[in-house]
């Protein structure tokens, strides 16, 4: 339960404005969750992170100068680097999802992971991950996630 609540406590944070406390508040969960071993919670964990910095890496969103004026150390050191540090979270929560049979957070990694691809590196390299979030989400029944690849296989 400590995990769920602290993982749902930093994407609250960062939701609200408080990008640095919440990115800290994930951190020391995921830090946690993999150190004793609960590679569910390490999962969403890294998913949480990956999709903080997939929004930072796609200027997703609409931040206030007060937002940024009280993140501005987490924002110069974090923005730089929002591309990479998202494909490294996205990826290890798809490793670990598809490892311990997590379809939603695999599909929801993959699907992330396909729309930085698409405004970074090119379609080539965002279908294959789209098409096969859009696979898993198609057989698990998520249909806003279905929606929302499909949207961006459109793009």
């Amino acid at each position: 339960l400590l995990y769920t609540t602290d993982i749902a406590l930093g994407v609250a944070q960062v939701a609200t404005g408080a990008w640095t406390q919440g990115v800290r508040t994930l951190e020391h969960r995921l830090a946690s969750a993999e150190a004793r071993g609960a590679q569910q919670f390490a999962a969403i964990g890294h998913y949480a992170l990956g999709e903080v910095y997939v929004r930072m890496a796609l200027r997703e969103g609409k931040a206030g100068w007060q937002e940024i004026s009280q993140n501005l150390a987490f924002t110069l050191i974090a923005l730089p680097r929002a591309t990479s540090l998202a494909r490294r979270h996205l990826g290890r929560a798809r490793a670990l999802a598809r490892e311990i049979d997590i379809p939603s957070v695999l599909a929801s990694a993959l699907y992330s992971l396909g729309r930085l691809e698409l405004r970074k590196a090119g379609a080539a390299r965002a279908k294959p991950l789209l098409d096969e979030a859009r696979a898993i989400a198609a057989t698990n029944g998520l249909d806003e996630l279905i929606r929302r690849i499909d949207a961006a296989l459109r793009s």
